[in-house]
């Protein structure tokens, strides 16, 4: 063993899983008969071949063709030769057992993994008479006559199907070259014939049917190829994920693991429309795994687009701020309506928004004033975010409307916001208001042909939206008559 020994490295050598290649072992060792009714077998020596394949990181099938024999260990009657290895002349019992055997290692790829092993085979055995002299590995004689356990006079051989269990090492000395080490302990079932042979000479009282082999072996492994376990083409011991194929899809596969999620966005390579550009995550189109840098494609990047969701109108008013200018000339009019687009700030229009009054010259910086409002409903007149009209807005209202009734002319309801929040959602929400207030009137008697609601939104305050009374002042809703 001192050869052996000289060939373990360090513990430094990388530790080769033999996933999906062939071994080719050797080993030797001692065993011996057990579990008879006498200890009359000896300890002896024995020599296996093997075949072996690796299926995984864990596991291995073997194929074994072990090939041995055990002598007499004793020459009184009710003696125990336990673990001796003298022989008493003139028995051999022969032994020759194939074995199909699946091995565990415990810890694959460390240097040292305890392994476990099950074998199912058949041994074949007989007895044979030699003389004094040492016979080597493989004795010869012929079969001799002996006893069973029913008294019964039987050629001394036989075949028994087995069952066996192992215990032991496994040692990687290199990429291919592995030491074992270890025990079996093999149940050799069914056999009721003396297989130590002193039955022959003392009788049937003395059949030593002996029902188990014990062994302790070492041997070498060879295994063939370079081991890849997952079969994906990287060398195990250079991938980082042996137990897991590379899915070969151009993201880092050499490194032998399988990139579900390339970019890392959250959003599977299977269903990722950009897999090797990350998801922004900016709350437009998230699920297809491609970064929007221009969400509603307005030409304008989402980092300096302030409306990143709604596509600018490019109408020449403010078109790099990435908004529409829904109402461009900010007249109240919206410029799908507005047949006049272009009109000065603050200037009055019509419900076509065209001017109603031409502003004079810029130089005199003169313009018409807006009328003020017949009636203004003010303070608390709806609920919070809403358009529900509260018990004093209405008891307003029914003022409002028994002066109205004796009026002649059509009347507009005008809706407006303070400046919080989003102006779409303000101009929607003072339409609604509006609306509300005109069906308040027609629930009190005003024919619904006299009464239009419009939005304004933020779009007219009539106080500072940076104070909240200011604010509370811009929350309003103005009732008109038309000329």
């Amino acid at each position: 063993m001192a050869g052996i020994g000289a060939l373990v490295p360090a513990t430094s050598v990388a530790a080769e899983v033999p996933v999906h290649r062939w071994g080719l072992g050797l080993e030797s060792g001692v065993m011996k008969l057990q579990d008879g009714a006498w200890d009359y077998s000896a300890a002896d020596q024995f020599g296996r071949l093997r075949l072996g394949r690796g299926l995984s990181r864990h596991w291995s099938l073997h194929l074994a063709w072990t090939q041995g024999h055990v002598r007499t260990g004793v020459d009184t009657r009710g003696a125990s030769a336990g673990w001796s290895f003298d022989s008493q002349p003139p028995y051999r019992t022969l032994l020759s057992q194939p074995m199909l055997e699946f091995e565990h290692r415990l810890s694959p790829g460390a240097f040292i993994s305890p392994m476990l092993t099950v074998g199912l085979g058949v041994t074949s055995w007989r007895v044979i008479r030699t003389g004094p002299d040492d016979v080597g590995w493989f004795p010869e004689g012929e079969t001799i006559s002996g006893y069973d356990t029913d008294g019964n006079e039987v050629e001394l051989s036989a075949t028994n199907p087995t069952l066996g269990f192992g215990l032991g090492f496994d040692v990687t000395l290199g990429r291919s070259l592995h030491l074992g080490f270890g025990g079996r302990y093999q149940l050799l079932q069914g056999n009721d014939r003396d297989n130590v042979g002193m039955s022959e000479n003392w009788g049937a009282e003395h059949v030593d049917a002996n029902t188990a082999l014990a062994s302790a072996w070492a041997g070498l492994t060879w295994w063939m190829g370079s081991s890849d376990g997952d079969s994906d083409g990287v060398p195990d011991d250079r991938d980082q994920c042996p137990t897991e194929p590379e899915d070969r899809d151009g993201y880092n596969d050499l490194d032998g693991c399988p990139d579900p999620d390339n970019d890392g966005d959250g959003a599977p390579d299977g269903r990722d429309q950009c897999p090797q550009l990350a998801e922004d995550h900016d709350g437009w189109q998230d699920d297809d795994g491609c970064p929007d840098l221009d969400n509603d494609g307005d030409g304008i990047p989402d980092g300096r687009d302030r409306c990143p969701d709604q596509p600018e109108d490019v109408d020449g008013d403010t078109d790099s701020d990435g908004c529409p200018d829904l109402d461009t000339d900010g007249d109240g009019v919206p410029d799908d309506r507005d047949r006049c687009p272009g009109t000065e700030p603050d200037s009055l229009v019509d419900a076509d928004g065209c001017l109603k009054a031409v502003p004079v010259s810029p130089d005199r910086a003169v313009h018409v004033a807006e009328p003020a409002a017949d009636f203004t409903l003010e303070g608390v007149a709806f609920a919070s975010g809403s358009a529900d009209l509260t018990a004093s807005a209405r008891a307003q209202l029914e003022e409002a409307a028994a002066w109205l009734a004796g009026e002649p002319g059509n009347v507009e309801i005008r809706g407006h916001t303070d400046a919080a929040g989003d102006a779409e959602a303000n101009r929607a929400l003072s339409l609604r208001r509006a609306e509300s207030v005109r069906r308040a009137f027609i629930e009190m008697g005003l024919p619904a042909a006299r009464l239009t609601a419009v939005g304004r939104g933020e779009d007219s305050p009539i106080a500072d939206n940076a104070t909240p009374e200011g604010r509370a002042k811009n929350r309003r809703v103005e009732i008109r008559r038309l000329p």
